[in-house]
């Protein structure tokens, strides 16, 4: 039985590698939901698991002329999921970073902007 799914995704993507784009939505309805599944896993999300599994797809179709012939689509389709989560959890990692350094930028910003006021408010003579 695995065989016969295996083979069947064989045929597609060699439709698919020829330019049969119909093909691809052959594939894609055929472990959609695996990929969105396995994404839900990985990403207690659902509608970031949704997007998750679309861009894993995405990232499928362009790369597909590399996929080794005889390997199982399903399970380097499932690779994909599980590493375009990761980039995104890095990206917003990133993000978030980025935001802690520009509070705290800000805050020290800030706290600059309160001392020089105080020292403009002091007369000449008090400075050190």
């Amino acid at each position: 039985m695995r065989v016969d799914v295996e083979v069947l995704d064989a045929e597609l993507i060699a439709r698919v590698v020829d330019g049969d784009v119909e093909a691809y939505a052959d594939l894609i309805r055929r472990h959609q939901t695996s990929a969105v599944r396995l994404a839900a896993l990985v990403t207690r999300d659902p509608s970031e698991a949704e997007d998750v599994a679309q861009e894993a797809f995405i990232k499928a179709y362009y790369a597909l002329a590399r996929f080794k012939p005889g390997a199982s689509f399903r399970a380097w389709l499932m690779l994909i999921v599980v590493n375009r989560h990761a980039t995104r959890g890095r990206r917003r990692s990133g993000a978030r970073h980025c935001r802690r350094v520009s509070a705290r930028t800000q805050r020290a910003a800030s706290c600059t902007n309160q001392q020089r006021r105080a020292l403009s408010r002091t007369s000449s003579g008090q400075r050190c």
